[in-house]
């Protein structure tokens, strides 16, 4: 009896691990969707768990609009713009010295400094949204004003005291741009060195991947673009797909946050050369070895004229694929779009 007690332990040690899945809402503003695999639920509860607890404390530290109790987050670093510096923690200075890189090496594409005037377009957007009939573009005059207020350079990051001080009043800053891109590669590399060897973490298009997935003989995962005219309903509905291992794919695009105003569509993503939406595509997917250079790489491009970002995502090493407004597809050649299933008669 004890040697057919081991022989059934040692089968179910040996089995192979199963897939699970788990949903987290609200946290980055977005839906995250987390795929692990274990031997048991109560194995793939505490990866989902380290996943949770993670994102929840990096929402709280990165999140502009709300204060949280014994916290020093981005909107104290807001709230304290011309008065003094704030005492931050690592992840905070990790992230705000990467967006200061971001900067530099998109011409000034990438500002997180730009944070009074997406707060002039979130306002003009949350105001559509309640009242679509009085939807309407800022004012030339109110975007003006918020220019200098909007310099990188005044941003100062003491990394010796910990400290982060936007040395003039009326700064502001919105991360939006760098934010998940930096939470989505540290919450991958904890799993990793908890162990973990395969997962996917897909935090509301920032999708990063761990390995390859273990229930089939791919050695890579498949991570879907998104049909730009999908509906929310439309979960499946892509345009394409790239196969991913130990990698991030990270989209930007201009159907999830937008608004309608005299028949023109104004997305979140904002040309800091114009003040104004950005329009050369629909979406833009960048793959990187790292998420939060992806993020911004996508930001980027989904900004430049297509010369310019090409030659942005070569610098960096970069796969972008770009999505054109008559749905036309253009990639630099590092991976090969696969067919997807979006019925393209329904456009």
């Amino acid at each position: 009896m004890l040697i057919l007690a081991v022989f059934a332990a040692s089968v179910r040690y040996m089995s192979p691990p199963r897939r699970f899945e788990a949903d987290f809402y609200g946290l980055f503003d977005t839906w995250t969707h987390f795929i692990g695999y274990a031997h048991s639920q109560k194995k793939f509860d505490s990866q989902s768990s380290l996943v949770y607890d993670e994102l929840l404390r990096l929402h709280r530290l990165f999140d502009i609009y709300n204060t949280y109790e014994g916290t020093n987050n981005l909107k104290t670093v807001n709230d304290f713009a011309g008065i003094a510096p704030v005492a931050v923690c690592d992840e905070i200075i990790g992230m705000l010295s990467n967006a200061q890189e971001a900067y530099r090496i998109t011409g000034g594409t990438v500002n997180v400094a730009l944070g009074p005037v997406l707060s002039v377009w979130h306002t003009y957007r949350e105001d559509a949204i309640t009242n679509p009939e009085l939807a309407r573009r800022p004012p030339d005059a109110t975007l003006f004003e918020t220019i200098p207020y909007t310099d990188i350079d005044r941003l100062l990051i003491d990394t010796e005291h910990k400290t982060v001080f936007l040395d003039q009043s009326g700064m502001s800053l919105d991360v939006g741009s760098v934010a998940k891109g930096y939470a989505a590669q540290r919450i991958i590399s904890i799993l990793r060195e908890s162990g973990v060897k395969s997962c996917l973490l897909n935090m509301g298009g920032n999708v990063v991947v761990l390995g390859a997935p273990l229930e089939r003989s791919n050695d890579y995962w498949n991570v879907g673009i998104r049909h730009p005219n999908a509906l929310d309903t439309e979960a499946n509905a892509i345009i394409g797909a790239i196969g991913a291992k130990n990698m991030s794919v990270v989209t930007s695009g201009d159907y999830q946050r937008y608004y309608e105003a005299d028949g023109m569509r104004y997305c979140h993503i904002i040309d800091p050369a114009t003040l104004m939406p950005a329009a050369l595509y629909r979406g833009v997917t960048v793959a990187h070895a790292d998420s939060c250079m992806a993020d911004i790489l996508s930001t980027a491009l989904f900004i430049m004229p297509q010369e310019e970002g090409h030659m942005l995502a070569e610098a960096h090493n970069a796969a972008a694929i770009w999505v054109l407004p008559d749905l036309s597809v253009l990639t630099n050649g590092y991976y090969d779009v696969l067919s997807g299933n979006y019925d393209k008669s329904t456009q």
